[in-house]
């Protein structure tokens, strides 16, 4: 039986419960605020390519704290070491994530690699707005993927950035289901810190880090091409 992408195996997912404003992948929030969510996801590329001055203290984050901190990551940037974006710039040489040896083989081990490159490469395309790699590894067919790409790419394009949002998954592979056929259900959550999205001088804070206890269903495949896809991703118990 064939494995190729794109797949049909899976039961489409609504995407309401990741995070409206930018769509993050894996990222989520809770039933109660679904409904206005799913308002904003409709507008999640305007949102995300022009946003809104906060009233949120958290969006402007005091100078005086941060002067320092500031002064020396743009003395690292010089120098060629990386540099965290913030309220005053993006994210500067940041590291490109390097694709693991003994990834493209169907063992668990493989399987882990792979999720913790898909989200390294997910971080990076966050920080740059250069969706290139993730794009090969991901299924057309997860819209809010998709839509994700695209608000960063804009974004980027029009001189504006992310500070923050950089996430880390915690799972454990022997919990994982195998479907057969090379499908995989992953029990997943991530940690995720807040963001700050900047463009033209206004800045709008997402606080992501509200669905850090959010458990997600993410949807994998090993294909017959000998490499692995991310397919789509659920809230748990929706």
């Amino acid at each position: 039986m064939s494995r190729s992408l794109p797949t049909s195996k899976f039961l489409t997912t609504t995407s309401t419960a990741l995070l409206a404003s930018l769509l993050f992948v894996g990222c989520g929030s809770n039933s109660e605020s679904s409904d206005a969510n799913a308002t904003a996801s409709s507008s999640s590329t305007s949102a995300s390519t022009s946003p809104s001055s906060s009233q949120n203290s958290s969006a402007h984050p005091d100078q005086s704290a941060t002067a320092s901190s500031s002064e020396k990551s743009l003395a690292d940037a010089t120098n060629g070491k990386y540099k965290p974006a913030d309220e005053h710039g993006p994210a500067q040489n940041v590291p490109k994530p390097i694709k693991p040896e003994g990834m493209d083989v169907e063992t668990p081990e493989a399987m882990e690699k792979f999720i913790y490159y898909w989200n390294d490469l997910n971080n990076y395309a966050v920080q740059t707005g250069d969706t290139t790699e993730i794009e090969k590894f991901t299924s057309a067919k997860y819209e809010a993927a998709a839509r994700n790409f695209e608000s960063w790419k804009k974004l980027y394009a029009q001189d504006g950035w992310m500070a923050g949002g950089i996430s880390n998954p915690q799972f454990d592979i022997t919990k994982v289901q195998s479907l057969g056929d090379g499908y995989y259900v992953v029990p997943i959550n991530y940690q995720t810190n807040d963001a700050l999205a900047v463009l033209d001088g206004k800045y709008e804070a997402l606080k992501l880090s509200e669905d850090n206890k959010t458990g997600y269903a993410l949807q994998i495949q090993f294909a017959d091409d000998g490499n692995w896809y991310v397919l789509d991703q659920s809230v748990v118990g929706q």
